[in-house]
């Protein structure tokens, strides 16, 4: 099995999308030493412009399509075209490739998800004194999770939710801030477009020398892979089965609907890798097991089992210091603390032992 990766490092969005605060390289180094240890070939610097050429030219049988969203949308607002606005993907990449990222003082995101917080998150490690986030959604509707968001705050992010954006604003050539307005509410249309109503009178300035476009991110599928795409640019697969509309081409993660997370992801890529061991004549079988099987404590409810556990509060580093370096933020459990929280694993397989409800029809 080989793997083609256009950019000169493996990992892809884990390595060049998710900073190396949230995601230590030593783990994500591991996971693809593992993976070449199992017999894949990794090759980097090696974009793939046309299936074709993997097929007839290289003699490859079938073909798992897993690009992931490398491609930033793009706002229609006047200003994005302005030395120093950034889209989030660029920036993060960029970072992530040890070039040289120059931002100004003050730096405002556009968007509310969890790349919007990673670059406000990077720009504040990287020396900026004033990082917000602007974004449509209202303060209980950010689609960042609540960690993302809650971590932010804590190193010093302002958030600026319920914004619309009507331009990027600039001086003598350099940006001044972004116009805004404040949003009553919205709802996104069939074709996934926002449906925006204003505040009469609500124009206001969000001033800023650096602004950061991260309004979502699409798949970036070559055109010569000739594969169906949804209206909104995802490829169109079987749920079931992954196949696409090419014959032995196959896709999952997040180049597929779906996929909102690393662990959906992968999920995704493991699903697809058995739909693809299953085209090329294998069973589908690619799970094993790590571990001796155990026998769940038939117990739901509170006292003796998991049900009534509450979680334990995760240590990490506090806001004001971490924002000093790249290190990891969650720290180290203690080997107590540990135990307790694996003591807290849904047995979800108990739902497997119930006895099945019998109804009046059944005796």
């Amino acid at each position: 099995m080989t793997v083609f990766e256009a950019l000169p490092f493996p990992g892809g969005m884990m390595r060049f999308g998710i900073p190396e605060y949230r995601l230590p390289r030593d783990v994500l180094e591991s996971e693809i030493q593992e993976i070449q240890k199992a017999g894949v070939e990794i090759r980097t610097n090696s974009r793939i412009e046309s299936l074709d050429s993997l097929f007839l030219d290289q003699g490859f049988d079938a073909v798992l399509v897993a690009l992931g969203r490398q491609a930033s949308l793009k706002l229609p607002l006047p200003g994005t075209g302005l030395e120093g606005v950034w889209n989030g993907l660029s920036f993060l990449k960029d970072f992530n490739l040890l070039k040289k990222v120059e931002t100004g003082n003050r730096i405002l995101v556009l968007g509310g998800g969890n790349v919007a917080f990673d670059c406000a998150r990077v720009a504040r490690r990287l020396g900026a004194e004033e990082v917000g986030i602007a974004c449509l959604e209202s303060r209980e509707g950010l689609s960042a999770t609540p960690e993302e968001i809650e971590q932010g705050e804590e190193e010093g992010i302002t958030i600026y939710p319920s914004r619309t954006f009507t331009e990027i604003l600039k001086e003598e050539g350099k940006i001044t801030g972004v116009a805004c307005l404040r949003v009553a509410s919205f709802e996104f249309d069939q074709d996934g477009k926002p449906e925006i109503e204003t505040i009469e009178g609500s124009h206001h300035v969000l001033t800023a020398d650096t602004i950061i476009l991260a309004v979502g991110q699409l798949p970036d599928v070559p055109e010569p892979f000739d594969l169906d795409l949804d209206e909104r640019g995802f490829i169109e697969t079987d749920p079931y089965t992954f196949d696409t509309s090419a014959e032995g081409v196959f896709a999952a993660g997040d180049a597929v609907p779906g996929s909102a997370s690393v662990i959906e992801a992968v999920a995704s890529g493991r699903r697809g890798a058995a739909a693809l061991d299953k085209y090329l004549g294998g069973d589908g079988e690619i799970d094993k097991n790590l571990a001796p099987p155990a026998e769940a404590t038939p117990w739901l409810g509170p006292g003796e089992g998991f049900a009534d556990l509450k979680r334990c509060r995760e240590p990490k580093i506090g806001g004001a210091e971490r924002v000093k370096s790249f290190c990891s933020i969650s720290q180290t459990m203690d080997e107590e603390t540990a135990g307790y929280e694996s003591a807290r694993c849904l047995q979800c397989d108990l739902r497997l032992g119930i006895t099945p409800v019998r109804f009046w029809g059944d005796y």
